[in-house]
């Protein structure tokens, strides 16, 4: 860089030498003495800057002339002239290239041990499209974007509460990611809130690229696959659960919050259950239960049966199943493990795919690779259909992370029912309610109200009350417990 940098520290001196997107512009005051202003070309709303700092300081000199650097309340002077933007006075010795990374102008004069540090970052972002992976028949059809002024403002307009309160933090030595927390002061904790606020303050991570940077940093049990953080794209979602005393975290750069404590009974919850009649709620949440159940369960049921319990079993339904397994070269246990394995091989190309050629590519694959299996003798149709329903009902879930959980999760169930028949699926299936009981989400334990939570919460679970009835979950210990009154 041509001009001299000498009002400013070292370290912002080395900075601009070593990059070229730094941007310096001296305005004249006299022979002997400028302002300096210096950003970064591309972090910065450059027509914003031109328009309401550079064109405003020019004015002030003109106006002011020597005067205006002679008096020893020139920055009070500048920040009336610069009305639209956050303004702080910091020493020049403090000043940082962070500064300029966040889109700050820095704004310096000879002879002066303060600047100025004039916030103007680029509003980067696209239009607010509709949700992808949640869809809802009724409801909002608005989704979050990665710019979070977005986000927030998606939040706060339906939720015009001034008990909403936004705390903000800086994570990531080299991102300097902006992350939000979200909740209610007179509704959600104060122990949950610290306990949220603590884990984010000892984040200590060089960057932060997506929520699911600070999702990872929010779980007690890094080694258990079922989520205990739900993360959406839909604002109506987070506000729901700001509503009920939970908190949300929101990420720069990122499409998806964060809503936490996250307890499995919740994850059954999709948008349409608050927008549809309550009867209609109390169907879907149990085909959605029952879905799971199937999920995880039929491959090690059919293995299980087939293998050393036919007898459990009609006896027109094992001849069938026996006959339809005539000429298939594997033993039962591998052949359910290779059709399984054979689906999420589907699953995993079609996700990474253009859509068009992933549409085609899934069902014309699918319908030939079927066919082709059945004839060359490596699985049998009925074997087709128990993995097929496997995935049709992991897709049944309103969290897709529990979907692949629970579709993977029938995988070591298989193989305890291929060594040990009933006896091994019993016992995986015990051992792994055993572990979903000793889960917990920011201290809510994970199978509340089912395990260690209290009657009240019943009222919201596969059974969905009328909206009068129904209080905020009490594990979460909100401060205020009533939602609705009753008509009297």
């Amino acid at each position: 860089m041509g001009v001299k940098l000498h009002v400013f520290n070292e370290a912002i001196r080395q900075f601009a030498r070593e990059n070229d997107d730094v941007v310096q512009r001296v305005i004249p005051i006299v022979p002997d003495q400028s302002f300096h202003l210096l950003f970064l070309q591309m972090t910065v709303d450059i027509e914003r800057i031109e328009r309401f700092i550079i064109q405003p300081v020019e004015g002030a000199v003109r106006h002011w002339g020597d005067d205006l650097v002679t008096s020893l309340e020139w920055e009070e002077e500048i920040r009336r002239w610069v009305v639209p933007f956050t303004v702080k006075t910091v020493p020049i010795k403090q000043l940082t290239p962070g500064d300029l990374l966040e889109g700050s102008v820095l704004l310096a004069t000879e002879g002066h041990p303060r600047a100025l540090v004039i916030s103007a970052p680029a509003k980067i972002s696209r239009n607010i499209d509709q949700p992808i992976n949640e869809v809802a028949i009724r409801g909002p059809k608005d989704a979050f974007t990665e710019n979070t002024d977005q986000n927030l403002t998606l939040v706060r307009r339906r939720l015009a509460d001034p008990a909403l309160r936004v705390k903000r933090f800086v994570v990531g030595r080299r991102t300097r990611t902006a992350v939000y927390l979200l909740y209610l002061v007179d509704v959600a904790d104060s122990d949950l809130v610290k306990t949220i606020t603590d884990r984010i303050n000892r984040i200590d991570i060089d960057g932060v690229l997506d929520s699911a940077y600070i999702e990872k940093q929010m779980t007690d049990n890094w080694f258990s696959p079922f989520p205990r953080v739900r993360n959406t794209e839909r604002p109506d979602v987070v506000v729901a659960g700001l509503l009920e005393g939970r908190v949300a975290i929101l990420v720069d750069n990122s499409t998806e919050a964060l809503v936490l404590p996250c307890d499995f009974n919740s994850i059954f919850h999709a948008p349409d259950d608050v927008y549809d009649h309550w009867t209609n709620s109390i169907l879907l949440r149990g085909v959605r239960f029952v879905a799971s159940v199937i999920a995880v369960s039929v491959p090690p049921a059919y293995v299980t049966f087939l293998a050393y319990s036919p007898g459990a079993m009609p006896l027109k339904l094992t001849l069938l199943m026996q006959q339809a397994r005539y000429g298939v070269a594997f033993p039962v246990v591998l052949e359910a493990l290779f059709v399984q394995l054979l689906l999420e091989i589907l699953k995993e190309a079609g996700l990474h795919m253009p859509t068009t050629v992933a549409q085609i590519f899934g069902i014309i694959g699918g319908i030939i690779l079927s066919e082709a299996g059945v004839r060359a003798g490596f699985f049998s149709e009925s074997m087709l259909v128990a993995i097929g329903v496997t995935g049709i009902a992991s897709l049944s879930v309103p969290l897709f992370r529990l979907g692949t959980t629970l579709r993977l999760l029938g995988l070591p169930l298989l193989l305890s029912a291929g060594f040990l028949g009933l006896y091994g699926f019993v016992m995986a299936g015990m051992f792994v309610l055993a572990h979903l009981a000793g889960l917990r989400s920011c201290d809510v334990p994970y199978l509340s109200p089912y395990f260690l939570g209290r009657w009240s919460d019943f009222k919201d679970t596969i059974i969905r009350m009328p909206a009068p009835f129904i209080t905020r979950p009490a594990m979460l210990n909100p401060r205020d417990l009533i939602r609705a009154k009753k008509r009297k």
